[in-house]
């Protein structure tokens, strides 16, 4: 498989299903469609390792609404963002400026910034600084555990585990969140040499959720070792495998190796 499927999940992912102890109770009259979606996930998921989510259910002014949000607060001052850096002797939460970060031992520099939200102890712009960042990026968090919980449910139908809920039950952390944002290259920027924008990379958790844009860049490995593009598809989220996922299932589902454009 060298193109990246999408994986329709009407019915699904917008359908409230009852939940028990953080657990889905799907109604027996829906599991036929639940398994056929399983099934498609697991073709792109055991293949490609990327597929786009249509009809996800997330409300797609809540995304529109923390495009905003993030794009407002990456372009406040460098003074006030360091006021949220990020410490990762204390915590995973936090601003991580350009070239903080390296996802690539061979990197010597990556052109990009985040916001990471994660675990109990967070900290945000105070009110005066962003009017709304908690807010938003809360609402969207909210939207993206519901749907998240219905992947994990689907990973346990593709795999045709005895306990479909077994994904659900290992996962501790739903509630941690990445705002992930690569800036226009300044045409008088110094570049030092091997400098990248995000370089090739998996990642770590189980799954991740990517929000894009119509800007584009993102490139992934395909199955034939060819670097192909993760076009925006108006709509959509975009999903990729993790390390954490390909360990659980052996290998059956891989972390898909990818970058952040020509890097």
């Amino acid at each position: 498989m060298d193109y990246i499927p999408v994986i329709d999940l009407k019915g699904v992912a917008d359908k409230i299903i009852q939940v028990s102890d953080g657990l889905l109770l799907i109604p027996d009259s829906d599991l036929t469609l639940w398994y056929s979606v399983a099934a498609e996930i697991r073709k792109a998921l055991n293949g490609i390792g990327f597929m786009y989510l249509k009809n996800h259910g997330i409300k797609l002014e809540e995304i529109s609404a923390a495009f905003s949000a993030s794009e407002a607060f990456f372009k406040l001052s460098e003074a006030t963002k360091s006021k949220y850096k990020k410490n990762p002797e204390i915590s995973s939460h936090g601003w991580v400026q350009p070239g903080q970060e390296l996802l690539h031992p061979n990197s010597v520099f990556e052109l990009r910034e985040c916001f990471d939200i994660a675990g109990n102890e967070r900290f945000y712009p105070t009110p005066n600084e962003h009017t709304n960042f908690r807010e938003v990026m809360e609402k969207l968090e909210n939207e993206g555990k519901s749907l998240m919980r219905k992947l994990l449910k689907l990973l346990g139908l593709s795999l045709e585990l005895e306990d479909t809920d077994y994904f659900i039950k290992c996962s501790r952390h739903l509630d941690s969140d990445k705002l992930f944002i690569i800036p226009p290259i300044p045409h008088d920027l110094q570049v030092i040499p091997g400098t990248v924008r995000c370089a090739q990379h998996t990642d770590y958790e189980i799954l991740t959720l990517l929000f894009q844009d119509d800007v584009g860049g993102l490139e992934v490995k395909d199955m034939n070792g060819k670097w192909i593009p993760a076009t925006p598809i108006p709509n959509t989220i975009l999903v990729n495998t993790g390390d954490l996922l390909q360990f659980w299932t052996n290998g059956y589902y891989p972390a898909t190796l990818h970058r952040g454009g020509n890097s």
